[in-house]
């Protein structure tokens, strides 16, 4: 007989609610005990700084380091937040201090979304590591270049045919570049068109993730737990999860299941899931439903970080082709010096390309995908530049902040990167610290780096007449720039280069 879940009643809804808040200001009066806290913006009683929570965090901390430091301290009911918005200490604290501060802080919007096991929202535990062990086995530096360089090179080439024959569609083809690299390296598919059926599962959850912002700030039910008891039809997010949580089991399970039947027609491939169902022992059926649900949500991670991140660079880098156009000028000249008209730049042509290179560099910094850092937590006390971190603090780096460290921030100058005194490369940091770096970092660097230069030695891009696209983005996880249109064409003499 099928049992349903009971509703909980207003009254109990309350009274839940009020012992939150009398646990979070016990909390409070105990951490203010045990040493001194990093300055911070004054909040409210119970609620401390709720209402400085925004879209746009990262421009708010950005703010902030002016008045109250780079180490900034606030409280939203029982949860600390510990924001740091420069590069050495986020390296200090996150590499130095890494047994103590890299767990996760629980993060209940994403987990009522479906997104519970994901590998970058894990606990830092043995299960954690096993999924970074399979995915470290792919993507480490020597199987980036000697595996995965043909798949760089066959989907940059499809890449440049899109472009070509519909270069109105970019945003489209930029999206189904990143889409072909991250589904062959997280589950060993080929993905043809945006429009194939596992492609639909996979748009709708990611669309919805997109929307959310960044994760761990912004949603009450991260900072009051017990909201998560509420109905599903009690509010607009309550909603949204509810049907959020059968897209994810669809976008995780969908290209899974395709990955297994492939891999028992073809055996394993290069692939994260794959290498996953093989070693776990799961290619004729007996996978246990544990590991069959960890890997699901390995790939569903390893997707979701790979697919956004990178669409967000390609799209900054047309926007910054278009808006500056000196220095896409300069760079197609190093190209042509370099490489000359007949062929396409390789990998090997690398280190003969440094102001490309730095293009790249002043892409990311742009972009700065993500605008923060995926939160960190402490597992225990901590003292760090005589400020108490208290355990279970929510510790941001603020990558925005740290990439608009420099001369002119808001402007375009790969130059910063090159010269006797370059300035700090933000490729450093944007990956994240510690334990928690992203493993797909060298993948990523390879795929922008390809991607960038070959687009550049065979297309123009330019503005449409004389509207240059404003240089703005939309909140969110993501520094996503809005809508906009250039004019891409191939380059006289360029046209062979496309096969």
């Amino acid at each position: 007989m099928e049992t349903k879940m009971s509703t909980p009643s207003p009254t109990s809804v309350i009274v839940l609610i009020l012992g939150a808040v009398v646990i979070a200001f016990v909390r409070a009066i105990r951490a203010r005990s045990r040493g001194q806290l990093p300055p911070g913006p004054p909040g409210y009683p119970i609620i401390g700084n709720l209402f400085d929570l925004t879209a746009y965090m990262h421009t708010v901390y950005t703010g902030w380091k002016e008045e109250y430091g780079n180490i900034i301290y606030i409280k939203v009911f029982a949860k600390n937040i510990v924001i740091l918005n420069t590069v050495e200490d986020a390296i200090e604290l996150l590499d130095g201090h890494g047994r103590i501060h890299s767990n996760r802080p629980r993060m209940r919007t994403l987990e009522m979304m479906g997104w519970t096991g994901a590998t970058t929202l894990m606990p830092y535990n043995s299960l954690l590591r096993r999924q970074r062990q399979f995915i470290k086995m792919v993507l480490n530096d020597k199987a980036v270049v000697t595996n995965l360089t043909p798949l760089l090179e066959r989907e940059t080439m499809t890449f440049l045919r899109n472009l070509r024959d519909a270069p109105e569609d970019f945003p489209m083809h930029i999206g189904r570049f990143a889409v072909g690299v991250v589904m062959h390296v997280a589950y060993g598919l080929d993905i043809e068109s945006m429009d194939e059926p596992v492609m639909q599962y996979v748009r709708r959850a990611m669309g919805r993730l997109v929307q959310t912002g960044t994760p761990g700030s912004g949603k009450m039910v991260d900072f009051i737990p017990l909201l998560q008891y509420l109905p599903w039809w009690a509010t607009e997010f309550t909603r949204t999860a509810a049907i959020s949580r059968p897209e994810v089991d669809l976008m995780w399970s969908v290209p899974f299941n395709m990955a297994r039947e492939k891999m028992a027609k073809q055996g394993p491939s290069h692939s994260v899931v794959q290498l996953m169902i093989s070693r776990l022992g799961g290619v004729d059926g007996n996978l246990s439903l544990m590991d069959a649900q960890d890997i699901k949500a390995t790939g569903g991670a390893l997707y979701a970080g790979g697919e956004d991140t990178n669409t967000v660079s390609l799209l900054t880098f047309f926007l910054c082709a278009t808006r500056h156009r000196e220095a896409f000028r300069r760079s197609q000249e190093e190209i042509d010096r370099v490489v000359g008209p007949d062929r396409l730049p390789t990998f090997a042509d690398r280190e003969n390309l440094p102001f490309t290179e730095a293009v790249q560099s002043e892409v990311w910094r742009w972009s700065s995908p993500p605008n923060l850092g995926i939160p960190h937590a402490s597992e225990e006390d901590d003292f760090f530049k005589g400020y108490f971190i208290p355990k279970g603090t929510m510790i941001v780096a603020n990558l925005y902040g740290m990439t608009r460290a420099c001369e002119d921030p808001e402007e375009f100058k790969p130059e910063r990167y090159l010269g006797d005194t370059p300035q700090p490369n933000p490729r450093n940091i944007i990956f994240g610290f510690g334990r928690r770096i992203c493993p797909g970092r060298k993948l990523a660097d390879r795929m922008i780096w390809l991607a960038i230069t070959q687009i550049t030695a065979v297309f123009d891009i330019s503005s449409v007449g004389d509207t240059i696209p404003p240089a703005d983005f939309k909140p969110g996880f993501t520094r996503h720039p809005m809508p906009f249109k250039c004019n891409i064409t191939v380059r006289p003499g360029r046209e062979a280069l496309i096969r």
